[in-house]
């Protein structure tokens, strides 16, 4: 009753106050540029703080890291402790191919790799923050980019060495400069997908909004040398990749016919009901509002391929492109209250109250369960971050030296911390649906792995040392639990007794 009856006596001017003075904060750009500044700080002492705990080292970072050693090494993608007769082709090999130019600087190391995945969420996070900005208020740019880098599930894609902060970030770079770089836009677009199919959904989306663009008028093609360099650059890798494709088909086949067969045993269109559908729909319907609708469609080039990777996608680091749908969403559906709210207002002011009132708590309760409540409190598939280190500093050495011949490691992705530490005496060997025949088996316990990981791992264990062929490795510190299984029996890994398939991609 309070706010109806306010809502009626305030003079008209009012309004025009506030506008006036949220003008002038969108003016204010040290402000805003600060707490950017400040959210990515955040971002990375989060990141450390998550460590090797969240997520624990995976078997993807495995399967992405060793074809990118190699090719820094040796000029290859194959990896014969991957795959005996061929290099996995599940993936683009764009991304191995930019760790391995990182790899040919800094040596191979997880800590990098995953080092690299912060520094791609946090261009995708200023990418977000340009493209917000350059169609609604910079302050709520600024709000929506910060509680995009708070996301649980955005710190833990900036923690991990897969290729999914990096289609973020070039998916958002793009969508950033389509309306003045149309041609730098599409050859990023085309390099994502090289690193990534997700990449695709974007590139349909921006070609779209080119050709309407250029069919209106509204878009003009002056491309740059360096837009022309960078396009051509896209060609010559997506030729590259076409030869690469073609010289190992069978391969690929194989490949995709697994990847496939995967998500076919999943409900895809389940995922396309319920409140993400309303989103997206209502998203889609702003396009008929005349006012601002070129940059509602810039929105859209990104909202609507991220809604799409994730329902179509359904995996579980495919989470943070939901999140970047929430952003996107909430972006718009700001902007269009502080269209209509004006109108509203010269006309009846209570129910300019009313409307916005009841916008502001749909977009409320739309976008609620994704606000990060208690970032440093984040829980990742039974993971968290933890107080202790998942190893200590001389622990992966004082194992490496117990270790010899072709070495097989349970759970998986502690093969990852391994890389580089490599010597002469012992090979990484990480079977992908064939037998490894590897000399020896390196069991690791911790409590910070996630509950079936150690349901797995004391399954192995207890059967490696019913056999009497589990012998504890002296580490340092000595708390730590490694051990040695020699010689290496099929049982401990096998489908029967638990083995974890290629979890992708």
């Amino acid at each position: 009753m309070w706010t109806w009856a306010y809502a009626t006596r305030v003079p008209s001017h009012a309004f025009e106050r506030l506008r006036r003075g949220w003008a002038a904060l969108n003016g204010s750009r040290w402000l805003w540029t600060g707490l950017l500044v400040a959210a990515l700080a955040a971002h990375a002492v989060l990141h450390l703080r998550a460590g090797w705990t969240l997520p624990v080292p995976w078997p993807d970072e495995v399967h992405f890291l060793m074809p990118a050693q190699s090719l820094a090494a040796s000029g290859t993608l194959w990896v014969p402790g991957l795959h005996p007769e061929r290099p996995l082709m599940w993936m683009p090999p764009g991304y191995a191919t930019m760790m391995a130019a990182v790899f040919s600087i800094t040596g191979p190391s997880l800590l990098v790799a995953r080092g690299i995945s912060m520094l791609a969420v946090w261009i995708a996070a200023l990418a977000l923050w340009r493209l917000a900005g350059s169609v609604a208020h910079r302050g709520l740019a600024t709000i929506v980019a910060g509680l995009f880098l708070l996301h649980p599930a955005v710190v833990v894609i900036g923690n991990v060495a897969r290729m999914d902060a990096v289609v973020l970030a070039m998916s958002l770079t793009a969508a950033a400069c389509l309306d003045r770089r149309p041609v730098l836009a599409v050859g990023l677009l085309v390099l994502a997908t090289l690193v990534h199919p997700n990449g695709a959904f974007f590139l349909v989306a921006a070609a779209v909004y080119i050709l309407v663009g250029l069919r209106r008028g509204t878009l003009v093609l002056r491309p740059t040398r360096a837009e022309l360099g960078v396009l051509v650059i896209a060609a010559v890798a997506l030729c590259a990749y076409a030869m690469h494709a073609a010289s190992h088909w069978p391969g690929l086949v194989q490949d995709m016919a697994f990847q496939v067969a995967r998500k076919t045993d999943r409900d895809v269109w389940l995922s396309f009901t319920g409140r993400r559908m309303w989103m997206a729909l209502a998203l889609v319907a702003m396009l008929v509002w005349p006012q601002r609708r070129d940059g509602h469609a810039r929105l859209l080039v990104v909202g609507l391929p991220a809604y799409l990777v994730q329902r179509l996608g359904h995996e579980m680091w495919y989470h943070p492109f939901d999140v970047l749908f929430t952003a996107v969403f909430a972006v718009a559906a700001v902007r269009m209250v502080v269209t209509v709210a004006p109108r509203l207002w010269t006309r009846a002011r209570a129910a300019t109250v009313l409307v916005v009132g009841a916008a502001l708590s749909l977009l409320g309760l739309a976008i609620w369960p994704e606000l990060p409540r208690h970032p440093h409190a984040a829980v990742w598939r039974h993971m968290r971050m933890a107080d202790a280190p998942y190893v200590g500093p001389n622990e992966l050495h004082s194992v490496a030296q117990t270790l010899s011949g072709r070495v097989q490691f349970l759970p998986r992705g502690d093969a990852a911390m391994f890389l580089g530490a490599t010597q002469a005496r012992f090979s990484i060997v990480d079977d992908v649906r064939h037998a490894s025949n590897a000399d020896m088996l390196v069991i690791h316990e911790s409590s910070d792995h996630p509950r079936h990981w150690r349901r797995r791992t004391a399954e192995a264990l207890a059967l490696a040392q019913q056999e009497g062929r589990a012998q504890r490795i002296r580490t340092d510190p000595p708390s730590a639990r490694w051990w040695r299984v020699h010689p290496l029996d099929a049982d401990p890994l096998s489908t029967s007794s638990g083995r974890q398939q290629p979890n992708a991609k």
